[in-house]
């Protein structure tokens, strides 16, 4: 479970979030949806650690992961080595119980063959999954997706939303950052809309796209609907 109470946050100035008071339930699949610079990044960055807060304060229970836009893979290290580190070295586990777990995740995603490969030597797209994986390994109850598809093409798009959707199925809680209307459509069971760092909505999925409250968020899903056209 994550709850939020009056998270503020600014850069100089600028105010990025905006007393924002929220809470997220076990298992609950949540998608962060608004405009470029709403603050969504920002968001999770901030509950992940990344990011000082200014005011307001936020609470977790459960072993939080992240999965970013751009996988942040350790180069220099084969896929089951990026899979691996930080099971041994922060969970403790032993080689062989972290590398069982790897290989197994691994499998799921189709990138078993690829356990001896370099970051360099993967598509984007198998960058990504390897990523998701990595914080599965870490045995994560709550995974924050910032923007995850947002460096891929079409293709190696789909990939990765495939395996976010079938993660989606066992139970772990997830908020996630996207501008794939369709996937969250299908995948979550609530939105938050977020508009220059003020969360404006926070709707059951299919109310929100049946028909949204605010101004704002029928304007946004405009914009998406005539982009699907």
């Amino acid at each position: 479970m994550i709850t939020i109470d009056g998270l503020t946050k600014f850069y100089g100035d600028h105010k990025v979030l905006n007393n924002l008071s929220v809470t997220i339930g076990n298992q609950e699949i949540v998608g962060v949806i608004g405009s470029s610079g709403g603050g969504k990044s920002t968001l999770l960055r901030c509950l992940g650690g990344l990011e000082k807060i200014d005011q307001g304060r936020f609470t977790i229970q459960g072993k939080l992961g992240m999965v970013f836009q751009h996988f942040n893979l350790f180069p220099h290290m084969t896929v089951l080595e990026n899979l691996t580190y930080a099971p041994i070295h922060v969970l403790k586990l032993s080689k062989e119980e972290a590398v069982a777990r790897a290989e197994k995740l691994l499998d799921q995603v189709g990138l078993l063959p690829k356990a001896q490969a370099y970051p360099k030597a993967l598509s984007g797209g198998q960058k990504q999954r390897v990523a998701i994986v990595r914080a599965l390994a870490m045995e994560s109850d709550i995974i924050l997706f910032d923007e995850p598809t947002s460096a891929l093409d079409p293709e190696m798009t789909q990939e990765v939303l495939k395996v976010i959707r079938d993660f989606a199925k066992t139970g772990i809680t997830m908020l996630i950052a996207t501008h794939e209307m369709r996937f969250l459509k299908d995948v979550s069971s609530r939105v938050l809309l977020l508009d220059q760092g003020t969360l404006i909505e926070d709707r059951p999925t299919q109310a929100f796209f049946a028909n949204p409250e605010t101004q704002k968020g029928q304007q946004f899903l405009q914009t998406f609907n005539g982009a699907d056209q």
